[in-house]
């Protein structure tokens, strides 16, 4: 599987940068990808530079190696290896290994069991907002439910904000898919001072887009 991330569209916005860069990783792990294509486009080089260094800095232990596209400036493919199938081969392949070999592979192992838990809480985070879409969808969410009800019922937040809505201040949950950098799906809860839900907003880019206001 190759995943493919173009920045055009964000070069200039530095947070979606990050959360683009981040959520492409993430997915690629929890696919199990063999290589994500990232396209920061030709430019100056500035971009270029700051999507490597942010590899090299952030997602060093993800990935098996990057590669710079001879032929096009503009592109780099970010190559993985995942630790399943490395550790299977060298377990079989190596046999008696002698204690360098065994110390590496514990490294890895420990690297592997990271990338397990990584994709195992993502893949929970997930499927906790396709029930909070789907209450959202079928209307079951009420004007007064505490925020440690929801936090129990989906799973805490992305995002937290202070926001005045509607002439009252309160906090602004942001839900959405864990690794999916441009997220089609969003939902945001508002909480007054109490911790109780006043009102609800959701949108679906792809399809349509709607307000629920209560109070």
């Amino acid at each position: 599987m190759k995943l493919k991330l173009d920045l055009h569209a964000i070069y200039s916005d530095g947070k979606k940068l990050d959360q683009a860069l981040d959520g492409v990783m993430r997915e690629a792990m929890r696919k199990r990808a063999k290589t994500v294509e990232i396209i920061p486009g030709k430019g100056s080089g500035q971009l270029k530079k700051y999507v490597l260094r942010t590899l090299e800095k952030k997602y060093k232990t993800m990935f098996h190696r990057i590669e710079k596209d001879s032929k096009n400036f503009g592109r780099i493919f970010v190559h993985f290896r995942h630790l399943g199938v490395v550790l299977a081969c060298s377990v079989v392949l190596g046999g008696c290994a002698s204690s360098g070999t065994l110390r590496r592979l514990k490294t890895l192992q420990a690297v592997a069991r990271e990338q397990e838990a990584m994709t195992a809480e993502v893949d929970q985070r997930d499927a906790a907002f396709d029930r909070l879409w789907e209450a959202v969808n079928a209307e079951e969410l009420e004007p007064g439910m505490s925020a440690e009800w929801v936090k129990q019922a989906f799973g805490p937040p992305v995002l937290i904000k202070r926001v005045v809505y509607q002439g009252q201040r309160c906090q602004r949950w942001l839900y959405r898919y864990a690794t999916r950098y441009f997220p089609e799906r969003k939902v945001y809860l508002y909480f007054d001072e109490r911790q109780r839900l006043l009102a609800w907003d959701w949108q679906a880019k792809t399809v349509s887009e709607g307000t629920r206001i209560n109070f």
